[in-house]
């Protein structure tokens, strides 16, 4: 466009410049829809990432339950512990109880 203007030759120097003004539109087109790309393909990859978040979290709380006990279970199993400790302290009292009549053999002997 200067060389042109240089010449004296206005209308192929507008044009130029109306060439120039047409690319950079045409650029910045470009670089629009390249962002608008980018945009979605962030939001296509954010989109996915999440369906796996919500997939694992999902199986997770499928496993907790097939695995979770019940509280009634919970206090079932805890009683039957108490009972069967209790039981185990009764034993273990009964066993610690000399023999009738153990103690005065022992000391006839002595």
């Amino acid at each position: 466009a200067a060389e042109w203007n240089a010449k004296k030759n206005k209308s192929r120097a507008l044009q130029c410049l109306k060439k120039k003004k047409m690319y950079e539109q045409e650029i910045e087109k470009i670089q629009a829809q390249c962002m608008n790309l980018m945009t979605l393909q962030m939001a296509q990859e954010n989109s996915a990432r999440q369906n796996d978040i919500l997939a694992v979290q999902q199986e997770q709380v499928k496993k907790l339950k097939q695995t979770q006990m019940s509280a009634e279970q919970v206090e079932n199993l805890k009683e039957d512990l108490e009972d069967a400790m209790a039981n185990q302290q009764e034993i273990d009292q009964l066993l610690a109880e000399p023999l009738a009549g153990g103690t005065d053999m022992l000391d006839e002997d002595d």
